[in-house]
């Protein structure tokens, strides 16, 4: 099989309580006799990921992106339908499952707190049976990538957020996992911790073709790391495509930055909008559905005098923003 994680019809319910309304003796029944309602956290979603690709999974917050997977990775069982990594079902083949796929969680450890990181990375070897001789070499190898040797000694309690984010990456690699699965892998680093982290995913990905799978809110993750996106919300799948092809798909506007060494005396045009000015730069919006971008620029040809023009697409979040608002 050619794919790495299938999924079909895939639900997941949860049993809360019903919010008490009313005046006090209405909210004392609520209180004394509970009752209940069926949230859809997961609501029959299907996709297939093949072997070595790059999936964001994204979505708002409550969109069912953390059940997700918890259901992918063997910690919940679905309320019907199927998950299979690596034709194998996560939640009854756990323990088979577990070499195969490496997690990282931004809010949750797999490190000793009080143990220095190395130690924890030697209990991980461990227990996944790994060889000495090759966990000798992966762990050097991941530690001059991800350049853990200044603080590898210290207790976990000491390290910064940045610092415990890369040990947690690297023992999430130590047993060569083929896929992994990462939840805010990025939450509340500094550009530097980002960008060592995503380094090491996009490598691992590049060298080794693990399928990587991974839900950010910090969208330069997902355009520096994935291929495709999965966008989720309300526990129902709204679009999966490539990065390209949503960008071409829902692009509604494009930007347009231009120089001029004369104060611009802007007249409003149906089409374009002055978004921004400052010193001798100034940027526009085009809408597309007005004018596409070389009638723009010969508009401003024949119209201002400028040394310079750039046209670019939109930040990647201004597009997912208009398709959540859509």
């Amino acid at each position: 099989m050619n794919d790495a994680v299938q999924v079909r019809d895939l639900k997941k319910n949860f049993k809360v309580a019903k919010t008490g309304r009313g005046g006090p003796l209405a909210k004392l029944k609520q209180f004394i006799h509970p009752l209940h309602e069926s949230l859809n956290a997961v609501d029959d979603i299907s996709f297939a990921i093949r072997r070595g690709e790059k999936v964001a999974f994204i979505g708002p917050n409550g969109a069912g992106k953390s059940t997700t997977i918890k259901l992918l990775t063997g910690i919940f069982q679905p309320c019907a339908g199927f998950v299979r990594i690596f034709d194998q079902d996560p939640y009854i083949d756990r323990k088979n499952v577990a070499y195969k796929i490496g997690t990282v969680f931004g809010q949750r450890s797999q490190l000793w707190y009080h143990l220095p990181a190395y130690h924890s990375f030697k209990l991980l070897g461990t227990i996944y049976d790994i060889d000495r001789k090759k966990f000798k070499e992966r762990l050097n190898h991941l530690i001059e990538i991800v350049q853990l040797s200044p603080f590898i000694s210290r207790p976990i309690k000491e390290l910064s957020l940045g610092e415990r984010m890369r040990c947690e990456l690297v023992a999430s690699l130590l047993h060569n996992p083929e896929i992994l699965f990462l939840d805010e892998p990025t939450i509340g680093l500094d550009i530097i911790s980002k960008d060592a982290i995503r380094h090491l995913i996009h490598q691992r990905s590049e060298l080794e073709a693990t399928t990587i799978f991974l839900t950010s809110h910090d969208i330069a993750d997902i355009e520096k790391v994935c291929d495709r996106i999965i966008l989720i919300n309300k526990g129902k799948i709204i679009v999966d495509d490539s990065v390209k092809s949503i960008k071409k798909r829902y692009l509604k506007n494009k930007v347009i930055t231009m120089k001029s060494e004369e104060k611009l005396e802007w007249r409003f045009h149906p089409a374009i909008s002055l978004v921004h000015e400052r010193d001798s730069f100034y940027k526009f919006e085009i809408d597309l559905n007005l004018m596409n971008p070389q009638e723009a620029v010969r508009y401003f040809a024949q119209n201002y005098r400028f040394t310079d023009i750039v046209i670019e697409d939109p930040p990647l979040e201004e597009i997912i923003k208009g398709i959540y608002q859509s």
